[in-house]
C-alpha cells in the first residue's frame, strides 16, 4: 500500500488515552517524557485521567505531544509513508513527525498559539456552525445573510462549518433552517479559522519567528495552503492557518492523486478517517489507537489476514 498519516485537532481526545503504550511501548513513553521536560504541566497524569475540559491551555500541547509519540510507534511497525496531512491543530504533530519542527520547538509554538487563540476570542468572541450541505452556492448565500461569518473548513463533499459571532450565526442559522439545511452549532470556544481570529497572528509570528524551522524529511501537505510545507514557507502558512480556512477535502484529494490509497488515523477515535470516508468511498482507511490496531494494519501490509 502507498499510504498517508492524518493527525487530529481537538475533538478527538478521550481520558486514558495512550495510556497502555505509555506503560508497555518504550518508544512512546519517551516522546511523552521529552514532551512531559518542556511543558508546565504533568503530561502523562494530564493525558491519563483527561481532565480536559478544566485545563483547555493543557489540551493542545498534550494532544500534538500525543500524536507525535503515536506516529513514533506507528513508524518502527510500518513501512515509511509517503506523506502526512494534519487537521488545523493536527499540522504541527504533522510537521514534527516530518521533521519540520523540533519535538520542543513545536510545543511551545503550539502553546503560543493556544494563548494566542484564547486572547482573540475574548477580543472577538465566536462560535462555528456545522452546514451539512455540498451546494456551494447555499453555503455562500448563507455567508451573505449576515456580517462576520465566513466558511471555516471545508470537511468534505456535504459539510462545510462556518465561523462567525454568535449573532451572525443565530441569523445563518435561522435562513438555512428556513432553507431545508440541516446546520448544527459546534460546541467550540470561537470563530476559529476565520478573521475572527486575526488578532492572534502577530503573537503567533512572533513565536515562529523564534523556532527553528527545517525542510520536513516527509512531505507535510497544508491544508491551508495546499502544497507541501517548506522551510521557506512554514512561518508563513502557519500565522495564516490561524484566521484561515481549511481545506481537508481538498487535501484528501490531493493526496490520491498522487497516488496514496490508504489514510492512517493516529487517535482514539475515528474522527478523521469517517471525514475522509465521506470524501472518498474508495479510500482505505484504518485508525490506530492501541497495540490491538496497531498489529492489525501492520498484519494487513506484510499480507497477513488480522484476527
Amino acid at each position: 500500500m502507498q499510504f498517508a498519516y492524518v493527525f487530529n485537532g481537538q475533538g478527538a481526545e478521550v481520558p486514558g488515552m495512550g495510556i497502555d503504550f505509555y506503560q508497555n511501548t518504550l518508544i512512546f513513553k519517551e516522546i511523552i517524557d521529552r514532551a512531559d521536560a518542556v511543558l508546565d504541566f504533568d503530561l502523562p497524569e494530564f493525558l491519563a485521567n483527561g481532565d480536559f475540559a478544566a485545563h483547555p491551555d493543557d489540551l493542545q500541547p498534550a494532544l500534538v505531544a500525543y500524536s507525535v509519540a503515536m506516529h513514533e510507534v506507528a513508524s518502527a511497525e510500518l513501512p515509511p509513508e509517503t506523506a502526512l496531512a494534519g487537521l488545523s491543530l493536527g499540522e504541527y504533530s504533522a510537521l514534527i513527525a516530518g521533521g519540520g519542527l523540533s519535538l520542543e520547538d513545536g510545543l511551545k509554538l503550539v502553546a503560543a498559539r493556544g494563548k494566542a487563540m484564547a486572547t482573540a476570542c475574548q477580543n472577538r468572541p465566536g462560535g462555528m456552525l456545522a452546514v451539512m450541505s455540498g451546494d456551494q452556492a447555499v453555503i455562500q448565500e448563507a455567508c451573505e445573510q449576515a456580517p462576520d461569518v465566513w466558511p471555516a473548513n471545508y470537511n468534505g463533499p456535504k459539510q462545510t462549518v462556518l465561523a462567525g459571532t454568535h449573532e451572525a450565526l443565530a441569523a445563518v442559522e435561522k435562513w438555512l433552517k428556513a432553507q431545508g439545511v440541516r446546520a448544527i452549532p459546534l460546541h467550540v470556544t470561537g470563530g476559529f479559522h476565520s478573521p475572527l481570529m486575526a488578532s492572534a497572528q502577530p503573537q503567533l509570528q512572533a513565536a515562529l519567528k523564534q523556532a527553528n524551522v527545517f525542510e520536513p524529511v516527509i512531505p507535510v501537505i497544508s491544508t491551508t495552503a495546499l502544497k507541501p510545507f517548506t522551510a521557506r514557507n512554514m512561518r508563513s502558512v502557519l500565522a495564516a492557518q490561524v484566521a484561515e480556512p481549511t481545506k481537508f477535502a481538498a487535501v484528501i484529494a490531493q493526496l490520491k492523486a498522487e497516488g496514496v490509497d490508504t489514510i492512517v488515523e493516529l487517535g482514539p477515535k475515528p474522527v478523521l478517517s469517517k471525514m475522509i470516508k465521506r470524501i472518498d468511498r474508495k479510500m482505505t482507511t484504518h485508525l490506530i489507537s492501541d497495540a490491538a490496531s496497531l498489529n492489525e494494519v501492520a498484519d494487513l501490509n506484510n499480507g497477513v489476514k488480522a484476527d
